[in-house]
């Protein structure tokens, strides 16, 4: 049986890389603070969201697969 601090840890997993994601479309796709954030380093910053994505990602396949192991 999993605890509520896995369960928690999880679904928190799971919903910031759908935000993280979420926001690197949308400074991809559209004018959200272009006035502040333009050129390289509204570049950066999205290639940044969806390293960071990425990185979260792997971190949540490798907590899946470690749960399955386990059971």
């Amino acid at each position: 049986m999993k605890s509520i601090q896995q369960i928690i840890s999880f679904w928190f997993a799971v919903v910031m890389v759908i935000v993280t994601i979420g926001i690197g479309f949308a400074f991809m796709l559209s004018d959200v603070m272009s006035d502040k954030m333009y050129g390289t380093k509204r570049t950066v910053f999205i290639c940044l969201m969806f390293a960071y994505a990425v990185y979260r990602g792997y971190r949540l396949y490798a907590q899946i697969k470690s749960n399955k192991n386990e059971a």
